[in-house]
């Protein structure tokens, strides 16, 4: 490919900068059908996805972002902030939120699509649940110590070497 075609820049009412040519690369190998688009109503970068449906879509408004993106087969799938460090965090985050590849019908993979993002997030309620346990078994032990000394039903010998006969 001498040159991404996966950018389409004629409109760019904040004169954003393109994305990097190898960027664009890694994205059309990802998937070809990726659009980028510089955003119309706000300063960031529109994705969207080359589909034969978006021709049957009818637009809301007659100018809008994503008329522009039917008008070139496409449908909205994502945005990024104009100062975006273009490096491979977008495409991790792409395949996390990826519902083709689970396979299988469409209600399939969106339901699959929709455990996995489940499972994601109930691990990090689980993660956050078990440090929260663990800082509070912390403090309360720190705590529990602190009492004793303070009754004077603990104390710190020092230089008590054990009996020896």
């Amino acid at each position: 490919m001498a040159s991404p075609i996966n950018y389409i820049g004629a409109q760019n009412p904040f004169n954003l900068a393109p994305p990097p040519d190898w960027w664009l690369r890694k994205l059309y190998e990802r998937d070809s059908e990726l659009r980028v688009f510089p955003g119309l109503t706000q300063a960031c970068y529109r994705v969207g996805r080359r589909t034969p449906r978006a021709a049957l879509l009818k637009p809301v408004a007659l100018e809008s972002e994503t008329t522009r993106m039917m008008r070139n087969g496409c449908i909205p799938v994502v945005s990024i902030r104009p100062g975006v460090t273009w490096n491979d965090d977008f495409f991790r985050g792409l395949e996390q939120r990826d519902t083709w590849k689970y396979g299988g019908s469409i209600e399939d993979s969106v339901e699959k699509s929709c455990d996995a993002l489940d499972r994601a997030e109930q691990a990090v309620e689980d993660r956050k649940d078990r440090e929260q346990d663990d800082e509070l078994a912390a403090r309360g032990s720190s705590a529990y110590l602190a009492s004793l000394i303070r009754r004077r039903s603990l104390a710190f010998v020092r230089g008590h070497q054990g009996s020896s006969t």
